[in-house]
């Protein structure tokens, strides 16, 4: 009997010891992760990039991970400009950092010259803009998802590139949250991308021809405040083609609250 109880209590000891140390490996990798910027392989956290000019005229350029409530909202200044995490710029970078061993710093991992070339040579396509969207325009909380769009600033009619501006009409009293094409005067409404004037709203280009929004890329927040980019799905209907488009449904566009389009539709009317 004496026999039996002590290979029970050993047995019980071995279980006790292979869960914690399971408990310590699953900790340890889970915080690798984090700290690798990488959940999944179709996840990333987005890295940030600003621009400033020193009196010597030279670019100094500065990455940075995005905290949610960093984000500057009621604002054009709210918009922040990153490289598609999944793309072939940033993939370089996101290997660096997955096998940062002192914790992922996107600005002190690369030199001064190494973020000047990324930049300078990254290709259009790859451009994309991070909105925090107007408090009138969230039905959630600021510190939601749902509160940020992102989306590709490559125009796809003209290619050029997306800047983000607000417009107040007077008739209305309606204040417009747009993304502009500078070359064409296309605009694009923040809330969702959908084309509200322009060669892609008159269908007026047949190599677009059925897009109606830009393409986007969906978001979400980490547990430690981070936007986080989930992996475009190319799908047409889905978050769209970059330089080509994205369909936006007509019961999408109807369900829509924002005002931001209205002045361009009576205009077509």
């Amino acid at each position: 009997m004496d026999t039996l109880a002590r290979r029970v209590a050993i047995s019980a000891g071995v279980i006790i010891i292979a869960a914690i140390t399971l408990a310590f490996v699953l900790f340890f990798v889970s915080g690798r992760q984090t700290l690798s910027n990488t959940t999944t392989e179709d996840t990333r956290r987005i890295i940030a990039y600003s621009i400033t000019y020193g009196p010597d005229g030279i670019a100094n350029v500065t990455l940075s991970y995005v905290k949610a409530d960093s984000v500057q909202t009621n604002s054009t200044d709210s918009e922040v400009h990153f490289l598609d995490p999944f793309g072939k710029s940033m993939s370089s970078v996101e290997q660096q950092l997955s096998t940062a061993n002192d914790g992922p710093d996107p600005n002190g991992l690369l030199t001064d010259k190494q973020k000047q070339d990324l930049i300078r040579n990254a290709d259009a396509y790859e451009q994309y803009a991070l909105i925090r969207l107007p408090a009138e325009l969230v039905v959630a909380s600021q510190n939601n998802a749902n509160a940020f769009r992102a989306y590709s600033i490559l125009d796809p009619e003209s290619h050029c590139l997306l800047r983000y501006i607000s417009n107040h009409d007077l008739n209305n009293n309606e204040t417009e949250y747009l993304l502009q094409d500078i070359c064409h005067s296309d605009v694009f409404r923040v809330s969702d991308g959908y084309s509200c004037f322009g060669h892609i709203a008159g269908g007026t280009n047949p190599v677009v021809s059925g897009y109606n929004g830009l393409p986007r890329m969906r978001v979400s927040i980490d547990n430690q405040g981070y936007i986080v980019a989930e992996k475009p799905d190319g799908q047409p209907s889905g978050d769209g083609t970059v330089g080509e488009g994205r369909f936006i449904s007509p019961q999408e566009i109807q369900e829509n609250n924002d005002p931001s389009c209205n002045q361009y539709l009576r205009y077509a009317r």
